[in-house]
């Protein structure tokens, strides 16, 4: 097989997608992003225990639940740490949820808090990226193979 009978790879493809609709995608992205900046946070359900271990994470790259963390969860929820937690035999304390939404919301966490700006919507910024990159998939996908 020579070297042209490739079929270009999926990164090649969304090279070649992401060039031709730049304006486009960064459209897309910034809408979102900008929506995600300018809505109120809000905190519900265990929404703190998830904000606790991005605290954590950022901090001190770990999803304990220490307790700077937890006064830093109550100063800016205004709710506490307890009931759905559990204690190691070393005595360190972490929520009982999944710790990755946790994880993949910290870049968004550090950028905020680098722009002075309110960490909690840390949750929509992340979002917001998330969705951006499912929708351009979808788009790209759509492209590749359309409907007949």
């Amino acid at each position: 097989m020579r070297v042209d009978d490739k079929k270009p790879t999926i990164i090649g493809q969304m090279r070649s997608f992401a060039g031709k609709h730049w304006a486009k995608l960064s459209g897309l992205v910034t809408s979102f992003v900008m929506l995600a900046m300018l809505m109120d946070p809000v905190i519900s359900g265990d929404g703190h225990y998830y904000f606790g271990m991005i605290r954590g994470f950022a901090t001190h790259g770990s999803p304990a639940l220490t307790e700077d963390v937890a006064a830093f969860v109550q100063g800016q929820t205004g709710r506490t740490l307890g009931q759905a937690t559990f204690t190691t035999a070393d005595g360190s304390v972490f929520g009982i949820h999944f710790f990755f939404y946790s994880l993949l919301c910290v870049p968004a966490y550090w950028l905020l808090d680098m722009l002075g700006m309110d960490t909690l919507k840390a949750f929509q910024l992340t979002n917001a990226f998330m969705i951006s990159a499912a929708l351009l998939y979808v788009r790209h996908a759509i492209e590749l193979k359309p409907f007949s």
